[in-house]
């Protein structure tokens, strides 16, 4: 019995010792002397490391069935799931990908910006870029790869694909005209017009609330106003007849004045000068400010004036301050009345027009003829 027994033992030793290094101890030895494998490792004698797999960059070929391709066959999957994602090499001896250049991340599953965006943006996915790309991976739309492809999205004052060239001063071009060739032009065609936008607000609005205005200039940068108090009207209060109280009409004044030094008031001159002007809407009380764009540095059409709507009145807010419904109550519009008559906005140009620009420098080389800082003035008349 003890050598029968013996027997067997040594055969199941030796039908483990004939697995190729006994597996590496990374895998089970199997029948006719196979290894099978761990999870990541591979090999005959499972000695290899796997490296991570990841959606392909590629198509793949249907005619290979041990491809393992989400959603597959019918359900339109084109892109099967691939060590290092087919644009690296697997290291297998540490078990990472050593991607080619333009992608990283675990399995080379992402691709990376040009020159890290030159240290002046931010590397976004196409999701994040776009609201009209797919949220989900849906395999069967070329936005597949919404979740892998980034850009760059440049700082304000930058552009071009990786962020590295300076932006110049905009402005109108001194000496073109709005219209003035057109068959069809009204009798004042060729004045360039100023933006004008109008914030109208309801009557009986929140009194003792507080809004801040969102203002998107034309080089990518976005700037938030301090918080202003609007002096709402009482409800059924006709501000535009003779018989309206002083008091309240000088309110409503004021708060346009508020608006106006609210805007005047953002960093780096972004808005050196505005223009507002109170207004009557309606017999109920409601008024409106016009404010208009009237400096050289906001020439063209600007972007409409957004009311900051996130909830300030917590102590995790700077500043705090509460803006009860103010964001339902306040309407903001371009004003499009002052220009239908004739001509057309004012235009927004790199150097006017009128210059090159040093994009290494972000400086406007003016050509003769022509000067400021956006070659916005000409100096030279014929």
């Amino acid at each position: 019995m003890y050598s029968k027994l013996l027997i067997f033992v040594s055969a199941i030793a030796f039908a483990s010792a004939s697995c190729p290094d006994s597996c590496s101890g990374h895998g089970s030895c199997g029948s006719y002397d196979s290894c099978t494998c761990f999870a990541r490792w591979s090999g005959v004698n499972c000695a290899q490391r796997e490296c991570p797999y990841g959606l392909s960059w590629v198509a793949a070929n249907p005619d290979v069935t041990t491809l393992k391709i989400p959603a597959g066959g019918n359900l339109g999957g084109k892109h099967a799931y691939t060590e290092c994602s087919s644009r690296g090499v697997c290291n297998r001896d540490s078990g990472e990908c050593e991607c080619f250049p333009g992608y990283e991340g675990r399995g080379c599953r992402r691709s990376t910006c040009p020159n890290d965006c030159s240290g002046h943006g931010r590397c976004l996915y196409n999701y994040q870029i776009n609201s009209a790309v797919n949220t989900y991976v849906d395999f069967n739309n070329q936005d597949w790869d919404q979740k892998k492809s980034r850009q760059c999205v440049c700082d304000a004052g930058y552009s071009g694909v990786d962020c590295s060239e300076r932006m110049c001063p905009k402005g109108d071009d001194p000496i073109t005209t709005c219209g003035v060739n057109d068959a069809n032009a009204p009798t004042d065609a060729g004045i360039s017009h100023h933006t004008v936008q109008k914030l109208t607000f309801d009557a009986g609005c929140d009194t003792g609330k507080f809004f801040a205005l969102t203002y998107k200039d034309s080089y990518g940068g976005e700037w938030i106003t301090r918080p202003i108090s609007p002096a709402c009207v009482t409800s059924g209060t006709d501000l535009s007849d003779t018989g309206a109280s002083a008091t309240e009409i000088a309110a409503a004044t004021a708060t346009c004045s508020a608006i106006e030094s609210a805007l005047e008031e953002l960093p780096n001159f972004i808005i050196p000068n505005v223009t507002s002007a109170f207004s009557a809407v309606g017999t109920d009380g409601s008024f409106a400010c016009d404010i208009g764009f009237t400096d050289a540095a906001n020439s063209g059409l600007q972007a409409t004036l957004e009311i900051e709507s996130y909830n300030h009145n917590n102590a995790n807010m700077q500043p705090r301050y509460d803006l009860g419904d103010l964001d339902t109550q306040i309407t903001i519009t371009i004003d499009v009345t002052h220009h239908q008559t004739g001509g057309s906005y004012t235009e927004n140009h790199e150097c006017s027009n009128r210059g090159l620009c040093d994009h290494s420098t972000g400086l406007c080389s003016c050509f003769s003829g022509y000067t400021g800082e956006s070659c916005h003035e000409q100096t030279i008349y014929f």
